[in-house]
């Protein structure tokens, strides 16, 4: 996808809390367009 020209953010169990909430922050305000996840947001999501 990057090779596309799309910004992507990845989340996975490995990722630790300070590092999600940078990725949540990037994806929130459009500068990453796609976010892929494992079953970590299994629960929901609040992307506003």
């Amino acid at each position: 996808m990057h090779s596309k020209d799309f910004t992507v953010s990845v989340l996975h169990g490995d990722v630790d809390q300070k590092e999600r909430d940078i990725i949540m922050r990037e994806f929130r305000s459009g500068s990453s367009r796609v976010l892929i996840t494992t079953d970590i947001l299994a629960r929901g999501i609040d992307v506003q």
